[in-house]
C-alpha cells in the first residue's frame, strides 16, 4: 500500500508471451495464445481485426473457442478457413493501464501449392484439384 496516498500499489500491464504469426492449411486446426502480467491482474482478449487499417475490433467468428488459462487467453480455430486469415490483436488492461501485441494467421491452400511443395495427396473440395 502506497502510505503517502492511502491507496493500493498497481502494476501497469505488460504482454508477457504475444501471439505469433502462423501459418495453417485451410480446413486445419490452429491456437493463438497471449499472456500477460499486471496488478492487478489483467483482463484479455485475442480478437481479429477486420479491417487492418482500423482500430476497430471485432470478435472472432463462432468456429473458435477461447479458454482463459492463468494470466493468459488460448483461442483455437477448427476448420480454418479464408474467414480467418488476418491481423488478431492481444489486448490486456487494468487500471493502471493497457498492452497491445499483434500477429498474423496466414491461410494455406495445400490445393494451389506446386507439386515440390506439397504433402502428401489429400482430398480438395469438389471441383479442385492440386496443381501440377
Amino acid at each position: 500500500i502506497n502510505a503517502e496516498y492511502g491507496q493500493p500499489d498497481g502494476v501497469p500491464t505488460r504482454i508477457t508471451s504475444p501471439p505469433v504469426n502462423v501459418t495453417v492449411a485451410k480446413g486445419g486446426t490452429v491456437q493463438m495464445s497471449c499472456s500477460a502480467e499486471g496488478n492487478p491482474s489483467p483482463g484479455i482478449t485475442l480478437t481479429k481485426s477486420e479491417n487492418t487499417y482500423s482500430p476497430d475490433i471485432t470478435r472472432l467468428n463462432p468456429k473458435t473457442s477461447e479458454n482463459m488459462s492463468g494470466n493468459g487467453v488460448v483461442q483455437t480455430m477448427t476448420n480454418v478457413n479464408e474467414d480467418n486469415e488476418g491481423w488478431y490483436t492481444c489486448q490486456a488492461c487494468n487500471y493502471y493501464g493497457c498492452d497491445r501485441a499483434r500477429a498474423y494467421l496466414r491461410l494455406l491452400d495445400l490445393c494451389a501449392l506446386p507439386e515440390n511443395q506439397c504433402p502428401p495427396p489429400k482430398r480438395c473440395e469438389a471441383g479442385r484439384k492440386y496443381i501440377w
